[in-house]
């Protein structure tokens, strides 16, 4: 079922059928022609009455001849729940409806009416309500008028939907009028159904775009803009009331996929509008939704600061338009309805609206909290990073409140200061150390992390997560000194294994030296650790009693990407420094030099496939291993150099590979390890080629999930690449389905596993 969602409609001005519409609208009406359903926010009543309902200052209709124009662009549904749907009284209403009915035109959001689509294979149920904050007239919460925004009344609708098997679609009349930034009440409310219920809003009022969020599977535009608009004139000013600025003129619609209760795909399609005619943007109102869109994944406190800003700008420049005479023609009984009505409005809204937003964030507040802290990026996303967010997404799901404090080498101004909202978690951030005085500052950081804590409240403050120091070691017994104090539970991750230095440099020295310190003795004084493998918690279990194994976790994707005739293999990664030669190619983790070497081997034998290398250009890998610069030229079009890409745009491609290839050596530090990347591999559905590391086969199933070879038999693993690169791709593609039905890396898996952890070190 494809739907396409407009904005406000408010069919007046220059948007009439009086005016060339049907040239004005060509190119959006091609746009709508490709939908099967077009749902819109009618702001116009479809009326001739002149009787307006008082208490507001300003009044819309349209001629009810202008239905032609919506039926001309093809609009199956309208919500007529917004703040201008009674401004003439019920008879402007009835008019409104008479006219749709008319024209085959179907109408929700009044009178406590919802609207069914289904097409056979997909449910939907169109549902409208109007926020009290918009000063609408006519609101009833008993189905006699507009229908009211209020979040039981929206719980309600949705059970409801979901017991009749229909996937429920929201219009929502609510926020500020043209301010980008959505109320964030709004968006609290929002989060908090989405994680309850499958849902998708489309919001209306503002004026202007603001941003769009997914969350598993709901989605919510916060507001579309201006699908048409005018200005807006009163009785009381040759001035319009309301002139339309640019931002008033951009708009998207908002495309969307919806099959049985998922949803498939969304796209903004942005277009501007003139007087005269309809354009489809260019590139530059995308790249301002892009940051609209970005900035709802702030902190809260950051986005109501940037919100603040934007409200007093705009509330500044209206009141800067008004003098003495503006004032004057005000002092009328009017005026005082409208402000009655406001502080009615905003009183209902305290009710309906706040005290339930309030109510579950109360709710959040006291949950207990996890306090994850150390050596880690989670701006960046690095391995790292992605290791504690799986970890933190565990203990969410357990019902905790989890707190990042990790690093940032971009960070300024104080730790308090760097305050923000990464992947729905607060995060915090030291500043990076780049210099060996940088890894010496354990006083500065210390107090920095008291702060944090402060700040977060230490009450329900239950644990606190190593993973690692963004300092010295000394660092963590110094917060565990803290913690035992407060009573807090402590707990340390190890990921890996000690990697000896080639004692060149004093700082690799002092860091090796460092690192032993911390993983033999500081781990042990924690109450419990985590590990990556069986190798460290076989260490660790012997002087420790509370040690668990955590792979690295990640989020599946959905389904299984596509298999190639010609089979793609690929690598993701930068094995080495790049520009810089290697010495040693033992001394690299990544074998990618054996990976290279193998497969133009099995190239000459006549073995087809593509290997992609995602990380580096061909100069960068010549330049660093100018050995292989014949194996390069030997393998011709079957290898290709992608360089540097984003992990999200790495992602989005690896699904659809047959393979990704991973060599390792097996050492101790390889053993004690587990590479992220066998892991992320699997979620997207993509078998691995990889060597015996680890606990990799007490996961994956050989010889359909993982294939193994061997870096000290070369022939051997000639026979064997050649082998797997030939299986038939039906059978890939089972492997690759293989690969999504195994769960061993999503987070969802070890609830169980932490829940007994924490028990277990709560007992203490």
């Amino acid at each position: 079922m494809k739907l396409a969602f407009l904005g406000d409609i408010a069919l007046f001005g220059c948007n009439t059928t009086d005016s060339d519409y049907k040239k004005k609208f060509s190119s959006i009406k091609d746009i709508l022609s490709q939908y099967e359903y077009i749902i819109g926010n009618l702001e116009s009543p479809l009326t001739n009455s002149n009787k307006s309902i008082g208490g507001k200052s300003a009044y819309l209709k349209s001629s009810p001849s202008n239905v032609e124009l919506l039926k001309y662009l093809g609009v199956t549904h309208l919500s007529l729940a917004n703040n201008h749907t009674f401004d003439f009284c019920r008879r402007g209403l009835n008019d409104t409806i008479k006219s749709l009915d008319a024209e085959g035109i179907k109408w929700y959001g009044v009178y406590n009416k919802s609207i069914p689509i289904d097409d056979g294979e997909t449910r939907i149920m169109l549902h409208g309500y109007c926020c009290y904050s918009t000063n609408a007239r006519g609101l009833s919460e008993d189905g006699n008028g507009v229908d009211v925004l209020s979040p039981v009344k929206i719980e309600q609708d949705i059970e409801d939907d979901k017991g009749e098997g229909y996937y429920s679609v929201l219009s929502c009349h609510w926020g500020q009028e043209h301010i980008h930034y959505a109320n964030y009440d709004h968006i609290r409310l929002f989060r908090t159904l989405s994680g309850k219920y499958d849902i998708l809003i489309h919001g209306h009022h503002p004026h202007v775009i603001q941003g769009l969020e997914k969350i598993n599977n709901s989605l919510c535009a916060y507001s579309l803009g201006n699908f048409c608009f005018d200005d807006v004139y009163t009785k009381k000013s040759e001035k319009p009331l309301i002139k339309l600025s640019d931002d008033n003129k951009e708009s998207f619609i908002l495309s969307v996929e919806i099959i049985g209760e998922e949803i498939k795909s969304f796209e903004q399609i942005p277009f501007a509008f003139t007087e005269d005619e309809y354009k489809i943007d260019d590139g530059c109102i995308k790249e301002k939704i892009h940051e609209w869109n970005r900035f709802l994944d702030t902190d809260r406190f950051d986005y109501n600061k940037k919100r603040r800003e934007d409200l007093n700008k705009y509330i500044n420049g209206r009141r800067a338009l008004r003098n003495i005479k503006w004032y004057i023609k005000r002092l009328n009984l009017e005026s005082v309805g409208i402000i009655l009505a406001s502080k009615k409005n905003q009183a209902r809204y305290n009710e309906l609206v706040l005290r339930y937003i309030n109510r579950i964030h109360s709710d959040t507040e006291r949950k207990d909290k996890i306090l994850i802290c150390g050596n880690f990026s989670m701006a960046e996303m690095n391995a790292a990073g992605k290791r504690v967010l799986g970890v933190g997404c565990v203990y969410k799901e357990l019902g905790y409140e989890v707190i990042f404090v990790g690093v940032d080498g971009n960070r300024v101004g104080n730790i308090s200061e760097s305050r923000r909202l990464i992947n729905g978690f607060t995060n915090f951030s030291f500043r990076a150390a780049v210099s060996s005085l940088g890894w010496l500052r354990v006083k500065k950081n210390y107090n920095e992390l008291i702060s944090v804590i402060k700040e977060i409240g230490i009450d329900g403050l239950k644990c606190i997560y190593f993973y690692g120091s963004p300092v010295v070691a000394v660092w963590i017994k110094e917060v565990i000194a803290f913690a035992k104090k407060n009573k807090i539970r402590t707990v340390f991750d190890c990921v890996d294994w000690i990697e000896k230095t080639d004692g060149g440099k004093l700082r690799d020295m002092i860091k090796y030296v460092d690192t032993n310190y911390m993983k033999r003795i500081i781990a042990k004084q924690t109450d419990g650790i985590i590990t990556i493998s069986s190798w460290l918690k076989n260490y660790y279990i012997k002087s420790c009693e509370n040690v668990v194994i955590i792979p690295p976790l990640c989020m599946y994707k959905n389904n299984v990407g596509v298999t190639n005739e010609i089979p793609r293999v690929a690598y993701a990664g930068v094995p080495f420094k790049p520009g810089a030669v290697v010495q040693n190619v033992c001394n690299i983790k990544d074998r990618i030099d054996v990976a290279v070497k193998l497969l133009a081997e099995i190239k000459r034998q006549g073995c087809r496939f593509v290997f992609h290398i995602f990380g580096l250009t061909e100069e960068e890998f010549i330049c660093s291993l100018p050995s292989l610069e014949e194996s390069i030229r030997l393998l011709g079009d079957s290898i290709v150099f992608r360089g540097m890409l984003s992990m999200c745009e790495i992602e989005e491609e690896l699904a659809d590979f047959d393979y990704t290839f991973l060599v390792r050596d097996v050492t101790k530090v390889t053993s004690a390890g587990f590479p992220t990347k066998v892991s992320e591999s699997i979620s997207l559905g993509v078998p691995v080629i990889t060597t015996k590391t680890s606990d990799i086969t007490e996961y994956l199933k050989e010889d359909s999930e993982v294939f193994l070879i061997d870096t000290n038999d070369f022939e051997k693993n000639i026979i064997k690449l050649r082998r797997i690169l030939e299986i038939p791709s039906d059978i890939r593609l089972k492997n690759k389905e293989s690969c999504l039905r195994n769960k061993c890396f999503l987070y969802n898996t070890y609830k169980d596993t932490v829940s007994d952890f924490m028990d277990n070190i709560n007992k203490e």
